[in-house]
């Protein structure tokens, strides 16, 4: 087992913090962590699993290709890792096996809440194609359907009973300098798409809020993003000043917009901004459990800044070196883990929360394996090539929206 090397951290505003500095396989391009606490980080060799007991690594899983993405179920069942060619890797927490096969490339993915299915976009195939898709694999592997969408797909959000999955998509008009925007509605029981909601051009990246019922997504173009009120299908357009790059919604009613440059706090209400937060090239994002901390990492400064969420100010930026980008929160909140593509670690910090005497301290963790990775094919249409989507299920091409 790797060594993780202990030291103190010193933030900007005087506190220290206590960290961990676990080297790892390679380049991290993305942490994910389970209920359970285990921490997943894809590298560009494959995946290092860290017990979040004692920050230390107990196995690399190879993963073939180069990982670009690492999504979990959100039972922690199945952990499922994307490559940038097309590679999709499942892997079984319990023994550490890998199932791998070859899909389309991929531009964004989600997993449902149950854990039951995966959620992986295609953009079109070729300039004279108009039309993106979405696959359906189950945790084994398995295609379970294909969902075919007009325009580009740019991101993916499941509401938090799997009930709905939405798809920000763009498609080019004549005689229009931007792309067209829209939500697309889709029914995870039929795949049909059951409602088409008109948003701001060229669309990219999309949060659902807790609530179930806010939608945001944002407009690096026009430098906006959209609030999409999902009961009402009413779309307030947001001007941040920046480009955006991401947004959380905290449970106290304000969205944090990550732009390069800073963090816009948003009015969720009246949707107006409040503030803006400076940063260093603001990268990785991620919220406390209880959506009392939000934590970001500054890409240009080698920092981490820790933001109250209720009173929406800095509460300490902890100095890590490097650059950080990816991070994640253990489900206790009291760890961030923050991974740096080019010094190949991953640094576990002691959060605000660590001190907090309220919180248990306990986390049921399986026992620890020392396992050697096994390769299992990948069935179904995940395992396919090219842009060609076959399985049990049939081709299912959902309807076109009402225009």
């Amino acid at each position: 087992m790797t060594p993780a090397m202990c030291s103190q951290q010193r933030g900007r505003y005087g506190a220290e913090s206590a960290a961990v500095s676990i080297p790892v396989s390679g380049g991290v391009v993305g942490i994910a962590v389970t209920p359970g606490g285990h921490v997943y980080a894809a590298t560009t060799d494959g995946v290092t699993v860290i017990d979040g007991r004692d920050h230390r690594v107990i196995t690399t899983v190879p993963i073939p290709g180069h990982p670009k993405n690492i999504v979990t179920a959100g039972d922690g069942s199945t952990v499922c890792v994307i490559g940038y060619s097309g590679l999709v890797s499942m892997i079984c927490p319990t023994h550490h096996t890998v199932r791998t096969g070859r899909c389309a490339p991929t531009v964004d993915e989600v997993a449902a809440p149950d854990g039951s299915r995966f959620y992986l976009a295609h953009g079109p195939v070729g300039d004279a194609s108009r039309h993106s898709r979405i696959s359906v694999i189950d945790p084994s592997g398995t295609t379970i359907a294909a969902i075919r969408l007009p325009g580009r797909i740019a991101s993916l959000a499941v509401s938090s009973d799997g009930a709905r999955l939405y798809a920000a998509t763009s498609e080019r008009l004549p005689h229009h300098q931007y792309d067209q925007g829209s939500v697309l509605v889709i029914d995870t029981t039929t795949y049909a798409v059951v409602d088409r909601i008109p948003i701001g051009v060229c669309p990219s990246a999309m949060t659902l809020g807790p609530e179930g019922w806010r939608l945001y997504v944002t407009h690096p173009e026009i430098r906006c993003v959209s609030a999409v009120n999902l009961k009402t299908r009413q779309v307030s357009l947001i001007p941040v000043e920046d480009i955006p790059l991401r947004v959380v919604v905290s449970p106290a009613g304000c969205a944090y917009v990550i732009t390069v440059g800073s963090v816009a706090v948003v009015d969720t209400v009246t949707n107006t901004v409040r503030t803006h937060i400076a940063g260093d090239l603001p990268r990785g994002v991620a919220a406390d459990p209880d959506g009392r901390y939000l934590y970001v990492t500054n890409f240009g400064g080698g920092s981490v800044t820790v933001i109250d969420m209720a009173t929406h100010s800095v509460v300490t930026t902890i100095e890590v070196g490097g650059n950080p980008e990816a991070v994640a929160v253990h489900p206790e909140g009291r760890w961030l883990y923050v991974g740096d593509y080019w010094a190949a670690t991953v640094t576990a910090l002691a959060t605000p929360r660590s001190a907090d005497t309220s919180v248990p301290r306990t986390v049921n963790l399986p026992a620890r394996r020392e396992t050697e990775a096994e390769t299992l094919p990948l069935t179904g249409a995940a395992a396919d090539s090219g842009e060609r989507c076959e399985n049990s299920g049939g081709h299912i091409s959902a309807p076109e929206p009402v225009r």
